[in-house]
């Protein structure tokens, strides 16, 4: 319903929090970098707000602090004879 509409946003408005233009918008949907899913019959895209702060804040998110290694301690300690 439209209580959850909060949580998503307009490609103006992440285009607007991110200061980013359209082509820019554009290329991050291309890469993967963003994800955005399209609702209604014309299509429109909506953004999850958490994937939006995803890319503004990119060394805050799990998955990158994983693909750094970050959050293994451990690992590299083993050595193979």
């Amino acid at each position: 319903g439209r209580e959850c509409m909060g949580e998503f946003l307009t490609s103006d408005e992440v285009m607007g929090e991110l200061r980013i233009s359209r082509r820019t918008l554009d290329r991050l949907l291309a890469s993967g970098q963003l994800t955005a899913q399209r609702i209604g019959e014309h299509g429109s895209l909506r953004f999850k707000r958490g994937d939006v702060s995803a890319v503004l804040h990119p060394r805050t998110t799990l998955a990158s602090a994983m693909a750094r290694g970050s959050s293994m301690p451990g690992r590299g300690l083993l050595k193979h004879g």
